[in-house]
């Protein structure tokens, strides 16, 4: 039986890279499209807490109609530390709104 190792993340995977890997090709094609069905449903319909999980490469907030999100009570970003920390909260959405959770506090909580 092969014994599988953990892999280390590629730090280099951040912005233009990011970018290029997601927002290219087909692949980009269906982010444009998962993106406007995201705008167009936070329009329709009012939220208090937005959960996102892995989203700190490019969060949601971006395609989010801006004025909904001023009215939420919390958004939450579940990701690796590493990504966390690179976060820019956008003006329009008050950081004290904004949680920041290491994926792996949750590894500590099952245990």
């Amino acid at each position: 039986m092969k014994i599988l190792k953990k892999k280390e993340i590629n730090r280099n995977f951040w912005g233009k890279a990011y970018d290029e890997y997601l927002y290219s090709g087909i692949s980009g094609l269906l982010m444009q499209i998962n993106h406007r069905i995201i705008n167009n449903y936070s329009k329709k319909k009012t939220f208090k807490i937005v959960m996102e999980f892995g989203g700190a490469g490019k969060p949601h907030w971006n395609w989010m109609d801006r004025d909904k999100l001023k009215n939420i009570d919390q958004y939450i970003i579940i990701d690796e530390k590493f990504y966390l920390s690179k976060i820019k909260v956008p003006k329009f959405l008050p950081s004290k709104k904004v949680i920041k959770i290491d994926y792996r506090q949750f590894d500590k909580i099952n245990k």
